[in-house]
């Protein structure tokens, strides 16, 4: 039996695959977040803070809440801080967007490795594709030549020698074609761990 049939697998999905699954692209992305936040707070305490405050209190002499006599006072109070150590804060700021700038080049670094781990997985899974179509051919013309041989020799023109060697072939052409089988299991194996989608 001859039968193949190719896996799903095309280009560019397999790269969107593995940006989805591969666990290590994830704690990247997380590690560039949080890295970010940092440079944010950071940036943050460099900054004034505000503040604005309500108050309200009501004189009456008799507690009498319906009282028209009474007399209410409003204030709002408003201020700006800004204390913090100068050198340190931007110490800090500085410190943490050298942390963002390392964990994004990280990220990105990760992001190359991984869409050339897959895009060579999947070059050598397609190049075993084209083996096995090879494979199949010879297998057919192996057996076509074999069962030529064979009526050949049955019909007394063939010599035994040429039908053995007819068969030899045949045989040898089968083992290329199942060898190329097995590779292609091997490679779709590959390109899977490599996608997340099969774990190591």
């Amino acid at each position: 039996n001859l039968d193949f049939r190719s896996a799903p697998y095309r280009i560019p999905a397999i790269f969107a695959i593995a940006a989805a699954n591969r666990l290590e692209l994830r704690q990247a992305g997380l590690t560039v977040e949080q890295a970010t936040a940092l440079a944010k707070l950071a940036q943050a305490e460099l900054m004034p803070s505000a503040f604005i405050r309500f108050e309200g209190s009501r004189v009456h002499d008799d507690w009498n809440v319906l009282d028209r006599e009474a007399i209410n006072e409003w204030q709002i109070v408003g201020g700006m801080t800004w204390s913090f150590d100068m050198f340190r804060t931007r110490e800090t700021l500085k410190e943490r967007t050298v942390s963002y700038q390392r964990a994004r080049t990280q990220q990105e670094q990760l992001v190359e490795t991984i869409l050339l781990e897959v895009s060579s997985a999947f070059k050598r899974l397609r190049r075993t594709e084209q083996e096995i179509e090879e494979n199949r051919k010879a297998v057919k013309f192996r057996r076509e030549t074999f069962k030529i041989t064979k009526h050949r020799y049955n019909a007394l023109l063939a010599t035994y020698s040429e039908t053995l060697e007819a068969e030899r072939e045949l045989n040898r052409t089968l083992g290329e074609y199942y060898e190329s089988l097995i590779d292609y299991k091997l490679n779709l194996a590959q390109l899977e761990r490599n996608m997340g989608v099969l774990l190591q």
